[in-house]
């Protein structure tokens, strides 16, 4: 009898050693994913709450507090740093601080790794008890890093649209350029596009695409509006209109459904998007109007190509 209680107290004593031994009095836990993406277009998606919603896994949150909240925990931001954000995560015990750091990698990967300390304090049964909730927020920080993975690898997600690159053909076009002190209207637009057709018929020319614009305000406010016929054959030209070559070249290119709010978010977006992937634009940016903005007057039903010329 006395051996097996000896026995016993040497397995007890032994199990709060161990305890001791293995379980720090500082637990680390991490938890990193690589990710197809760049470091702002992450850190974008990171550092900003009214964008969390967009992949974040749960629909539980507080708009007014702009806390989320996965498996009964709450989820904040606490503070912004370079390349990294603070979050605090609260259970029905306590407060752990925690961080997202994002790292860049060779071949246009990130690293995006979420760490936080647990103090599991002298006492053996807390230190068990801290052991667990270490392991709990680890497989919440893969479940959650995970679906951001999943969200950030698409494009789409990130900038609100597909982007391609592309080329073009050598385009032979006519052009006419105007100044206005608002930006232009769909009449004006319409009546700078018909100056080129009616030239381009008197030539006997044919129009071989849509319409390019490009509008440019200027640091007066006027806004510096140009738009393009492509054409099949080469024209002189006169006063008002100059011919162009579009040289082949590389393009970002996107397509956009919607007016004018789209189209200038679109032109936001694509910017920042030559910024992330250290593009260079080579000349001004420009639209192509699939749609007659003149004839539809929905504009939810217009459909505008978006041309970034890079290198």
């Amino acid at each position: 009898m006395k051996k097996w209680i000896i026995g016993l107290l040497a397995v007890i004593i032994l199990a709060f050693v161990s305890v001791y031994i293995f379980i720090p009095r500082n637990i680390i836990v991490s938890k990193t994913v690589v990710i197809n993406c760049t470091v702002n277009g992450a850190y974008r998606f990171l550092a900003d709450e009214t964008k969390w919603n967009k992949w974040w896994p749960s629909t539980e949150l507080d708009k007014n507090a702009n806390i989320f909240i996965y498996k009964e925990k709450k989820y904040r931001i606490e503070q912004r740093l370079y390349n990294s954000v603070q979050i605090s995560i609260q259970d029905s015990v306590e407060k752990i601080g925690s961080k997202i750091n994002i790292f860049s990698l060779p071949n246009g990967l990130i690293a995006v790794e979420w760490v936080c300390k647990i103090d599991s304090s002298s006492n053996p049964l807390k230190k068990i008890f801290s052991y667990r909730q270490g392991k709990i927020i680890q497989n919440d920080f893969t479940e959650i890093l995970e679906r951001l993975r999943l969200f950030l690898e698409k494009k789409e997600n990130v900038y609100g649209f597909q982007i391609h690159q592309t080329s073009t053909k050598d385009t032979l076009l006519i052009s006419t350029k105007s100044v206005f002190p608002t930006k232009p209207s769909i009449t004006e637009i319409h009546n700078l596009i018909e100056v080129l057709k009616k030239y381009m018929t008197q030539e006997g020319a044919k129009q071989t695409g849509f319409p390019l614009l490009n509008i440019t305000q200027s640091e007066s406010g006027e806004f510096q509006t140009m738009v393009a016929l492509p054409i099949d054959k080469t024209l002189k030209g006169n006063k008002e209109i100059s011919p162009k070559r579009m040289i082949p070249g590389n393009f970002l290119l996107s397509e956009i459904k919607g007016g004018d709010a789209s189209i200038e978010n679109a032109f936001v977006e694509m910017n920042l998007y030559v910024g992330d992937y250290g593009k260079g634009i080579v000349a001004l940016p420009f639209q192509v109007m699939v749609t007659d903005r003149y004839v539809e007057t929905d504009t939810s039903k217009w459909i505008t190509q978006i041309y970034f010329p890079i290198y």
